[in-house]
C-alpha cells in the first residue's frame, strides 16, 4: 500500500505493456551490495583482447579475495532500430523510446571554464581534427562548458558534419572566471632592486591568492555540477562510458606556495565525493587530456621568477604538478588514462574511443561487511600473459542511510537546473490539456490564469531501491514539477513526497504494468518549459523530462 501523501498523487493504474516491453532486462534493485567493474584488457601493442573468460580474471578488496559474481564480455552496441513514434503529447527521458539509444558512449566535453583563451584555439582545432575521421559505428556527444552553465553542442549522434558544425558555432563566454583564478605574480623587488618592499609584496600576492582561491573554489563546484549532470544524463546506458576531458585543469590542492602558509587546502567536500560516487555508479571512465601539451620549465621564463618569496617559480612548478595529480587521481579512480606533455590531443581522444571497443564487467558482492564510506582499494588479475588491465581501482564503501534534506534539495535543484535530462529512472510522461477546470495544487493559492494540464508520470518501479521489510518493500520519492520563463526564471517550483509500502504482489504486478502518478498542473502564462523531476530516496537516482511549454 501507499502511505497518504502518496495516495495524494498515485490515482491511477493500468498497464503499460508497450511503454515498458523494452527494459525486459531490468530486475528490481535491492539493499544487496554489488560492485561492478568495467576492465579493458590490451595486448602489448594497445589493442583490445577479446576471449577470456571469467576463470582468467581474479578479484581482491583490500587484499582480499572475492568471488566472480557476474562476468559479461560486451562489444558496442549496434544502432538501435527506428522506433515506434511515440503519441502526441508524449515526452520520455529513455534513450531506446527515443530512437536514441547511443549504443558505446563517448563525451567530448569541451572545458573553456577551467581553460586559458589561448589554449582554447588549439583545442577546438584538435576536436575538429578528429570529428571529422568518425566513422560511422562511433556515436559521440559533445558538450561544452564554460564561465555560465553546460552547453548541449550536440547529443548522441555519428553525423560527423553535425558535430563538426556545432563545434564551429560554439563561442565561449569570457574566461573571466579563469583568470580570477590566476593572478599575475607581483614583482616590486624586481621593479625596484629594493628588498625592503618585500614585505609588502608578500602581502600583495597572498591577498590576491586568497581572492584566487574563491575563484578556483567556484571554478572546481561548477565543473563538479557539470560531471553531476552528464552521469545522471547517460547512467541509464548499459555498459562502460568514456568522457574525454578536454581542460586546462583545476587543482585538488590551493594555497600552495603562499608566503606564511603552512597548511594546503583540499577539495575533500561532498560535493567532490558526491561527484566520485556519481561517475562510479555511472561507470564512467574520465580521459583528462591537458591542453597545455609540452611545457617549458618555468624557469626559463623570467616573468616567473620570484625574489625567494616563495612565489613565482615554485609557485607554478607546484601549481602544475598538482593539476597533472588532480587528472590522473580522476583518471585512476575510474579507469581512463591521463594525457599530458604532448601536443596531440588527438591521441587522446582516439585512445577513449579504443578503449570502449571491447570491455569486460566483472561484479562481486564483498564480504568486508565495513560501510563506513571509506574508499576502498581494488585489484584485478588475469592469468593469461601480456595482457594489460585497465578499470578503476576502488570504490566507495557508503553506508545505507537516508540523504540529509539539503542534499535532496540539491539533487533535485542539479536536475532542474541541468540541460541534460537525468536518465537513471526512466519516465514516460503523457499531457492532457485540461478544459475549465481549475486546479490549484497548493490550497489557499489562486489559479494563475493560463492553461490547465493533467500530467501521467509513468515510471517502472523495478528502477527503484526498496528495502525489505518483513513482506514488504518500502522507499520514497521526491518529486518536483519546475516551470521556467524563456530567460530561465523560475516561475513555480512544486514538491512532492512520496512514501511507498508495497506488498510483494503489489510490486511484481506494478513492475509489469508500470506505474502512473497523475498530478494536475495550472500553466503559467509565462511558462516555457515545464521539467518533471523524481528522484529516488534510497538510491539518490534521479530522472527527468523537460517539456517545452510550445509543444503542449
Amino acid at each position: 500500500m501507499l502511505s497518504r501523501p502518496a495516495a495524494a498523487i498515485l490515482t491511477s493504474l493500468f498497464l503499460l505493456q508497450p511503454v515498458f516491453a523494452q527494459q525486459t532486462d531490468t530486475t528490481i534493485r535491492s539493499t544487496t551490495r554489488l560492485v561492478q567493474v568495467s576492465v579493458v584488457a590490451l595486448d602489448n601493442h594497445g589493442n583490445p583482447i577479446a576471449g577470456l573468460s571469467k576463470d582468467d580474471f581474479s578479484v581482491t578488496d583490500e587484499g582480499h579475495p572475492q568471488a566472480i559474481s557476474i562476468f559479461t564480455a560486451e562489444t558496442p552496441a549496434s544502432a538501435a532500430p527506428p522506433p515506434v513514434p511515440l503519441p502526441a503529447n508524449t515526452f520520455t527521458n529513455r534513450f531506446d523510446l527515443k530512437g536514441q539509444d547511443p549504443g558505446a558512449v563517448t563525451i567530448i566535453l569541451f572545458d573553456a571554464l577551467n581553460t586559458a583563451f589561448a589554449d582554447q584555439s588549439l583545442a577546438r582545432k584538435q576536436i575538429l581534427k578528429f570529428l571529422k575521421t568518425l566513422a560511422p559505428q562511433d556515436h559521440v556527444a559533445i558538450y561544452a562548458l564554460d564561465n555560465t552553465k553546460l552547453y548541449i553542442l550536440h547529443d548522441f549522434t555519428s553525423d560527423s558534419a553535425a558535430l563538426v558544425n556545432a563545434v564551429n558555432h560554439f563561442t565561449p563566454d569570457q574566461t573571466v572566471a579563469f583568470e580570477a583564478s590566476n593572478p599575475s605574480f607581483i614583482d616590486l623587488v624586481g621593479m625596484t632592486g629594493d628588498s625592503d618592499w618585500s614585505t609588502f609584496q608578500s602581502s600583495l600576492n597572498n591577498a590576491n591568492g586568497f581572492i584566487a582561491d574563491a575563484a578556483t573554489f567556484n571554478r572546481v563546484n561548477t565543473t563538479n555540477e557539470a560531471l553531476n549532470a552528464i552521469c545522471n544524463h547517460v547512467e541509464s546506458v548499459p555498459g562502460r562510458k568514456s568522457l574525454v576531458w578536454i581542460s586546462g585543469g583545476f587543482p585538488l590542492q590551493i594555497d600552495l606556495g603562499r608566503v606564511g602558509n603552512i597548511e594546503r587546502n583540499t577539495y575533500s567536500s561532498e560535493d567532490i565525493f558526491r561527484t566520485s560516487l556519481a561517475l562510479n555508479r555511472a561507470n564512467i571512465s574520465i580521459y583528462p587530456i591537458d591542453v597545455h601539451g609540452v611545457e617549458l620549465d618555468a624557469g626559463v621564463d623570467p616573468s616567473m621568477r620570484g625574489p625567494g618569496t616563495g612565489s613565482g617559480t615554485n609557485t607554478s612548478f607546484f601549481a602544475r604538478q598538482n593539476r597533472l595529480d588532480s587528472f590522473r587521481l580522476l583518471a585512476d579512480r575510474t579507469g581512463g588514462v591521463a594525457f599530458y606533455g604532448n601536443n596531440d590531443i588527438n591521441a587522446g581522444i582516439r585512445r577513449a574511443f579504443d578503449d570502449g571497443r571491447f570491455t569486460y564487467t566483472i561484479g562481486f558482492y564483498p564480504d568486508h561487511n565495513k560501510w563506513d564510506g571509506k574508499y576502498r582499494e581494488i585489484k584485478i588479475k588475469v592469468q593469461t600473459s601480456g595482457v594489460q588491465l585497465r578499470y578503476r581501482k576502488g570504490y566507495y564503501a557508503v553506508p545505507e542511510r537516508t540523504a540529509p534534506k539539503e542534499v535532496v534539495e540539491a539533487d533535485l535543484q542539479l536536475a532542474a537546473t541541468s540541460p541534460l535530462n537525468s536518465t537513471s529512472l526512466g519516465m514516460v510522461v503523457v499531457v492532457t490539456p485540461v478544459a475549465n477546470l481549475n486546479v490549484t495544487n497548493n490550497p489557499g493559492t489562486a489559479t494563475p490564469s493560463g492553461r490547465t494540464l493533467e500530467l501521467r508520470v509513468t515510471l517502472d518501479p523495478k528502477q527503484f531501491l526498496l528495502i525489505p521489510s518483513s513482506d514488504r518493500r518500502k522507499g520514497a520519492l521526491d518529486m518536483m514539477f519546475l516551470q521556467t520563463s524563456a530567460t530561465g526564471a523560475v516561475l513555480s517550483a512544486e514538491k512532492q513526497h512520496l512514501d511507498i509500502n508495497f506488498d510483494e504482489k503489489q510490486l511484481a504486478y506494478l513492475s509489469a504494468a508500470g506505474m502512473i502518478l497523475l498530478r494536475h498542473l495550472a500553466l503559467s502564462p509565462q511558462s516555457s518549459q515545464l521539467r518533471i523531476i523524481v528522484r529516488d530516496a534510497n538510491s539518490a537516482a534521479l530522472g527527468s523530462v523537460a517539456i517545452p511549454s510550445s509543444a503542449l
